[in-house]
Order: C-alpha cells, then structure tokens, then sequence
C-alpha cells in the first residue's frame, strides 16, 4: 500500500470510466455519477496498481499477506447497482462493513451528503489507517472509521438506516440485524462456499421481520475475517460440508445440467422445504444439508444428488417438480420473509426462521 500512482492524463480515463460505470450498473441517480467525478478512484488505489486496470469494470487487489489476498476495492459496477438498490437518503445513517481502500466509503458519504453519518469498520488495522489517509486528503475526516469485527457491527451509534457491506459474510448476523432501523436496508454478500463465492442478500426490515431476495449471481468476495458468534441467531445460506465429493453407490436425480442461478435456486427452495423432504412437521430455516447418516443431499455444479431411502428419493422428486412447476425460480427470483421472534438451535448454531413470501417471476 501506498499512496496514489503518479498520473498525468488520468481526466479522460476517468470521464471514460465514469460512463461505462453509470452505463453497466443502469444507474440513474446523478448523485452518484457526481460522486464518481468527486472522487477519482486512484485516490483511493495502491500506489502499484496500473491507472488502466484503476479506471476499468475491475476489482483492484489493495492488500496482500502471506500470499493471501485480504482486501480489494470491490468492481465498481456492482457498487453502484448496490448503493442504487439500497435508496439511500440525504442525512441517513449508514454502517458499512469491510473499509479497504475507503472508496467505496467515500461514495456512500457523497450519495449521503453528511459524511458525519457515515461509519465504516474494518478488521485490518493498516487498511484502516489507509483509508483514514485517503478520507483526509479527500476533506472526508468526518467520516468513522474503526477497527473491529464487522459481525458485530458498531452498536455506539446504532440504529442505522443502511448497513452495507463489502466482503463475503457466512451468515447475516443478529448483530447486524438488531442494529439496524425499523425501515432500514441491508444488503451484504452471503458466502455459499467458504472461498467468498457470494450473491447479494438485499432485505428491509419491518418491525420483527426482514423481506429481503438475492441479487444477481453468486460473486467471489474476500471472506470476512474474526470470531463470529455462533450462538447469535442468523441465516445461512449453504455450509461446506455440502461441497464434499460422493462416495460409494447413490441413488441420484440429475438436474439436467442446470446452469448456476437456476441450481441455486433449486437449492434454495429444497433447503427451505426441508422438513417435507425429511417427512416432518411444517418448519422452516436453511439450516441442515446433511439431514441425518441414511438421508442427504450433496450437489456439483451440474447435478443435485440425494441418497437414502425410497421415500426420501420420492419427496426430493416431489419436490424438484415443485420447483419446476413454479417455472425454474432463480435464486435472485425469491422473496424471502425471515421471523426475528423465531430462532432454533440446530447442530450447535442458532438459526432465524425463514420462509418463501412469493416469488418474482409469478
């Protein structure tokens, strides 16, 4: 890290760069095509990086340790389509989650236009002070900055109107959820796997309840880093164990090679039916791949296996024309409703009811 390259003639990669961006997010809002012009993203990059790569669609790597990459400046159509879809309003309060290099800070605190309502926190300590760098040069002082676990949010200052985030949650954490308005949005990357392959999860919280759908296809993020609670209520939406190779004779379903969104939305839906697929009660979570030693499920990128008895086979084929019948739904096509008054414990980890308030294709 470092500061800024040297640049000449950057103006006219970055009138380019603003067009393109403001073009591929189908952003309409001129606050943040001002904010872009504001806010030159090689203010904001190592001073390694090539102003070309700088001024393009592209993630920037900004810090790496021990041969790991530990943070990027996020790709800049995917920041804009984000901070559109999240509506924010002059003077809202926004928490973001995973500062970097601050510019993706620094756009919220433009589109915001109080940048004293704007907290960011970041668990690197040296990215930390980056950012803090850049916000100085760029008359952002006013903006807070911490370091700290973003599972746990920034309860000081709670409630907020906006919680954002940058990096590759493996859950959407009670924290987060408890700290933000009746009213307010939140929208983080939730992990699918543990290397940060992520979509969107978008939601508005009413009362005791989120609404909330994926957005656009899984995404790879850097994972979150520090010590989640694993007693705090949330939503998950696939653990690991799902992805370990089949072993040993199956009886399987094909999915006909089924393309990525649809798979994940396939898994979804089968994820919050799992009590009929099991043959129990009514009950609903995301919670529970590997249902018990006889009856599971496992899945690749082109076919859903299940393994287990006859009537397990029987309901999971029920249930994947079940799915059909509703015309392929993708995983950005649900709208989910998540119970806050509702939680179960289940294999150590305490997870939020949720359940298909409709789809959006119907």
């Amino acid at each position: 890290m470092g500061e800024a390259p040297s640049t000449k003639n950057w103006k006219a990669l970055q009138q380019k760069y603003v067009d393109q961006i403001i073009q591929r997010a189908r952003s309409s809002d001129p606050r943040i095509r001002q904010a872009l012009v504001r806010y030159p993203r090689h203010f904001f990059a190592p001073k390694s990086a090539d102003l070309n790569e700088i001024y393009s669609d592209n993630v920037v790597q900004v810090l790496q340790k021990d041969h790991e990459v530990v943070s990027t400046m996020s790709q800049p159509s995917l920041v804009v389509a984000m901070t559109e879809l999240l509506k924010i309003k002059k003077g809202e309060k926004i928490l973001e989650i995973g500062t970097s290099s601050g510019y993706s800070t620094a756009l919220l605190s433009a589109v915001n236009e109080f940048p004293d309502r704007v907290y960011t926190v970041e668990y690197q300590a040296d990215l930390e002070a980056f950012a803090r760098d850049h916000f100085k040069k760029c008359g952002l002082e006013q903006i807070h900055t911490r370091i700290g676990d973003g599972f746990f949010g920034w309860s000081e200052y709670a409630p907020y109107d906006v919680i954002t985030g940058s990096v590759a949650f493996p859950a959407l954490p009670r924290p987060l959820v408890e700290q933000l308005a009746d009213g307010g949005r939140i929208a983080l990357p939730l992990a699918l796997d543990e290397e940060g392959l992520a979509p969107y999860f978008i939601a508005k919280k009413t009362g005791l309840k989120l609404e909330g759908r994926f957005w656009g296809s899984p995404l790879f993020f850097v994972p979150l880093k520090g010590e989640q609670n694993l007693e705090a209520p949330f939503l998950q939406v696939a653990p690991a164990d799902v992805m370990q190779a089949m072993k040993g004779s199956e009886t399987k379903i094909t999915t006909h090679e089924l393309k990525w969104d649809e798979l994940g939305g396939l898994f979804l839906y089968i994820a919050l039916k799992k009590n009929k697929l099991m043959g129990l009660p009514a009950g609903r979570s995301l919670r529970g791949w590997v249902l018990d030693s006889q009856n599971f499920m496992l899945f690749d990128l082109k076919n859903l296996y299940f393994r287990g008895s006859s009537e397990f086979i029987a309901r999971a084929k029920g249930l994947l024309n079940e799915w059909m019948e509703y015309g392929k739904p993708h995983l950005d096509d649900y709208v989910l409703e998540i119970d806050l008054t509702r939680n179960i414990k289940f294999d150590g980890w305490r997870v939020w009811d949720c359940q298909i308030q409709s789809f959006l294709k119907l």
